[in-house]
């Protein structure tokens, strides 16, 4: 696998886990989120959990909670606050 379909496997699932627990929202990005969401990548990119990650997120349909072995799941509870 290449590094420019390792990184677009990470956005998606980012994506997924981003979207599946409301942390994404067109007001938190006005807000200032933008700059969060840019570092989020990068923790996304370089995590270690890409296996717990996918089995986490297949085994439920519905919206979910961002769980520890995530290194974004503080950014995610702070932009579901905002």
């Amino acid at each position: 696998m290449g590094l420019l379909d390792k990184f677009a496997g990470r956005m998606s699932l980012m994506n997924e886990m981003f979207g599946r627990t409301g942390a994404v929202s067109g007001q938190n990005l006005e807000d200032g989120g933008v700059a969060g969401l840019h570092q989020a990548m990068f923790r996304c990119a370089k995590c270690d959990s890409v296996e717990e990650c996918k089995q986490f997120l297949a085994a439920s349909d519905g919206p979910i909670e961002p769980q520890a072995f995530c290194p974004n799941a503080k950014f995610i509870a702070s932009m579901r606050e905002a």
